[in-house]
């Protein structure tokens, strides 16, 4: 039995390697594509820099051959180009320059083009005609189709860009492309940001969601954005947003296909772990000497300090002869609950009036929750418990 366990776990780590490989194996540095290019595509080429791409290959990644696959598409629909089947094997390499001659050979096949706004699409497939790379797109213009533009493109952040904590407080430029070709009137550009929230796509963010950046820009390509966030992402919010830019004439109305609309990009947040707090005093296990004087609490402050306030929720039970600290927790209503904003420490009333006898039970427990602007825990997973009695 053993032996054949083996067997079918060798056939599956096979399937793994090489049957499903990731689509990041090839990684394509750039990609441009002229504005404007002629019907005859046979003339794509006559200028190097119509159409660039530079590819990479991901160091740990063992390739001995690929395919590159090169489509023509209008409105979505692929008008010609190769498929995986047909592409012709290239060596692998660590990385390339594809000239336009070499991406323009890829369409003999396709008929003469009409004044149209086209897509050409570049993407990597291995040997057994499996993606290794995502497929990239660039929008242009072919002839002279003056009433027609060509949308926005993002360009920063670039998609799929993490930021920490630190640099997405600080200002954060969003860039695009100009709508194409340019019109005679200024020319609105709508930047908005939407964070996603758990279970949603970015399409369905952006029409159920109200945008958290909303803003105009007149006749620029590029605008700076502060405080994106203000506090932990915290469910049912993500740590992942999506933004685009819409382009509008002077009355209001989408330029281009797509209601003027780029595509979305998407970017993370890393968040710091949260440093979670700490009972300084009294300590746990503490005896405290009873007089009538006050209790001093203190304790760590929640770290990283959000933008807003934070308020601790101090909270102090009686733990009766023969509870448990837990059951204590779990059962007991808290004698002491006290909101605090901001500051690590609170004097509290002595609970007892007298020496405890014993008889009496004069031990307690507390603990600390860190709450933000709304309400809610910032932690709400995990706070200490701190034992302490009187005598």
């Amino acid at each position: 039995m053993k032996p054949l366990l083996h067997i079918l776990f060798l056939i599956f780590s096979v399937q793994l390697c090489y049957g499903q490989q990731p689509l990041n194996q090839i990684n394509i540095v750039s990609f441009t594509v002229k504005n404007k290019l002629p019907i005859d595509i046979s003339n794509w080429d006559n200028n190097p820099s119509n159409i660039m791409l530079v590819a990479q290959k991901l160091p740990q990644v063992q390739l001995q051959n690929l395919k590159l696959v090169v489509k023509l598409k209008l409105a979505g629909t692929k008008v010609c180009g190769n498929t995986p089947q047909t592409a012709v094997s290239i060596d692998a390499f660590s990385v390339r320059n594809f000239s336009a001659g070499e991406l323009v050979a890829m369409f003999a096949q396709c008929p003469k083009l009409a004044s149209n706004i086209y897509s050409l699409c570049v993407q990597f497939f291995n040997v057994d005609n499996y993606p290794i790379s995502k497929e990239f797109c660039k929008d242009f213009l072919v002839g002279d189709l003056v009433e027609k533009f060509i949308v926005p493109q993002n360009i920063a952040p670039i998609n799929e860009k993490k930021f920490d904590e630190n640099n997405i407080r600080a200002p954060v430029i969003f860039r695009w492309t100009p709508v194409i070709p340019k019109p005679k009137d200024p020319v609105m550009y709508r930047l908005r940001v939407w964070q996603l929230m758990q279970g949603q796509t970015a399409v369905q963010a952006a029409k159920a969601n109200e945008a958290i950046i909303d803003k105009e820009v007149k006749n620029n390509t590029q605008t700076t954005v502060t405080d994106i966030i203000t506090g932990p992402c915290k469910p049912p919010y993500l740590c992942d947003f999506f933004w685009n830019v819409q382009a509008l004439n002077k009355e209001g109305k989408p330029l281009g296909n797509k209601d003027g609309m780029s595509d979305f990009f998407s970017f993370t947040i890393k968040q710091k772990e949260w440093e979670h707090i700490k009972l300084v005093y009294p300590g746990n296990k503490k005896i405290l000497i009873f007089d009538k004087s006050d209790i001093l609490f203190k304790w760590t402050p929640f770290a990283p300090r959000p933008n807003n306030p934070v308020v601790y929720k101090l909270r102090v039970w009686q733990v009766l002869q023969g509870q448990s600290n837990s059951h204590a927790y779990k059962n007991n209503k808290p004698i002491i609950t006290k909101y605090i904003e901001s500051i690590e420490m609170a004097f509290i009333k002595s609970m007892i009036t007298s020496k405890c006898l014993p008889a009496l039970a004069c031990n307690f427990i507390w603990t600390v929750q860190a709450l933000g602007a709304d309400g809610n825990p910032l932690d709400e997973n995990y706070y200490n418990i701190n034992e302490f009695s009187i005598k």
